[in-house]
């Protein structure tokens, strides 16, 4: 059985409802915070099922697919798997009453894809249900507008703190609150953070931005080599710098500093950070498209941010 914190009212909410009249749902909320758990437990209470598994005759995941040239995911979910699941949404159901597919996620549809999955969203075939998962990104618009939506919110601290511990029991309690700070309500994204070395990456950057004066080129090169090891310490990098960015941003609006486990991270000028913020995934994201030099951008980045000047506190 799926261990679920937070989200009863939500969860009540889907459970409670009727499948033959809710045939598109669309569960919207930040990535990681559970709904493709919820959605789960929705498909198998549906389908009748204890627990369920995608050889379920009667349910279909739809998922970003693996690039067999590549061996890596795809970014986005192609047509022709579309296509597969409009052909399964139109087969008889096997086992159950219903036939179920879970999308995840729809703002990762490519237009042919997207498009696709409109035309089942508008003319949904008969006892079937379809859950889309959004991870707040663009949803098009008339396949939102066909679908009942229900918002999950980013978990508090106190549930980040139980699913954690759970998770992480071997974490020091320290630890465990760097990465629910870092990961801003999303288990999904502390775990990820762990899990690809971004916890060390963390408190290496907060050690260098809390210590301005000791930031020279060779401690920021250091640091970018040790991001650049591998594409899991790149990702968890990603989200790492992007969260520091912007809480900089936030915290230098009211005069006070950022506190991240024992480093006091001091800035003002707030309208610089959160232009820095903006520049940064642009930045990433040429990198990434024209395969630059990663290390370059991250010394010039962690640059940008040591420029901004000090708080007086």
């Amino acid at each position: 059985m799926i261990q679920i914190i937070g989200h009863e009212a939500e969860l009540r909410h889907l459970l409670a409802i009727d499948a033959h009249k809710a045939q598109s749902l669309l569960l919207e909320g930040c990535a990681g915070i559970g709904k493709k758990s919820i959605a789960m437990l929705v498909a198998a209470k549906i389908l009748g099922a204890k627990s369920l598994s995608e050889a379920h005759p009667d349910f279909f995941l739809l998922e970003k697919s693996i690039d067999q040239k590549t061996g890596k995911e795809k970014a986005e979910i192609a047509a022709e798997d579309a296509r597969k699941l409009a052909k399964f949404m139109t087969l008889t159901p096997a086992q159950s009453e219903f036939r179920v597919a879970i999308i995840d996620s729809a703002d990762r549809l490519n237009a042919t894809a997207a498009n696709a999955i409109l035309k089942i969203v508008e003319e949904p075939p008969r006892n079937s249900v379809i859950i889309l998962l959004a991870h707040e990104g663009m949803v098009l618009p008339t396949i939102r507008s066909r679908c009942q939506r229900v918002y999950f919110r980013p978990l508090d601290k106190s549930e980040m703190a139980k699913i954690l511990a759970h998770e992480l029991p071997d974490l020091s309690a320290e630890d465990r609150e760097i990465l629910s700070e870092v990961a801003e309500g999303s288990p999904g994204a502390a775990l990820e953070i762990y899990e690809n070395k971004g916890l060390e990456l963390v408190k290496d950057l907060a050690e260098i931005l809390a210590n301005p004066h000791k930031a020279n080129y060779d401690r920021l090169a250091k640091f970018a080599a040790s991001v650049n090891k591998s594409d899991k310490t790149w990702r968890a990098y990603k989200l790492i710098v992007s969260w520091i960015t912007n809480k900089m941003a936030r915290t230098s609006l009211y005069g006070l500093p950022l506190q991240l486990g024992a480093h006091q991270i001091k800035a003002k000028d707030a309208l610089r950070l959160a232009a820095l913020d903006a520049e940064l995934h642009g930045k990433i994201h040429e990198c990434e498209v024209f395969n630059m030099d990663k290390k370059v951008l991250i010394v010039n980045s962690i640059s940008d941010l040591l420029r901004s000047p000090a708080a007086s506190l």
